[in-house]
């Protein structure tokens, strides 16, 4: 059997992302005023603004509320998994 410990799969994982065609970005590259400007805050895990522009690119039709009231459900995830937050994210 073999073992995979977590700081392996950490140092696999960039070039696992690199492979399928993902950008990865450090946090001092995704900063506001930098070249990449994802986040308007360090803490913010989500970027806003490419959150909403992906919401209306597949949502086209949906009302404007409704697409506030998807970027609020994913950013702040209500369960405790992913499979919990599904629950809430469809009712």
């Amino acid at each position: 059997m073999v073992s995979v410990c977590e700081i392996d799969v950490e140092k696999a994982t960039p070039d696992w992302l690199d492979g399928i065609g993902w950008k990865i970005y450090l946090d001092d590259q995704t900063a506001s005023g930098t070249e990449n400007d994802l986040h308007t805050k360090y803490n913010e895990v989500v970027p806003k603004g490419r959150l909403v522009s992906a919401l209306l690119r597949i949502n086209p039709d949906l009302p404007k509320d409704a697409i506030k009231d998807d970027e609020r459900k994913l950013i702040h995830l209500l369960g405790a998994t992913l499979k919990a937050e599904t629950v809430h994210f469809t009712a």
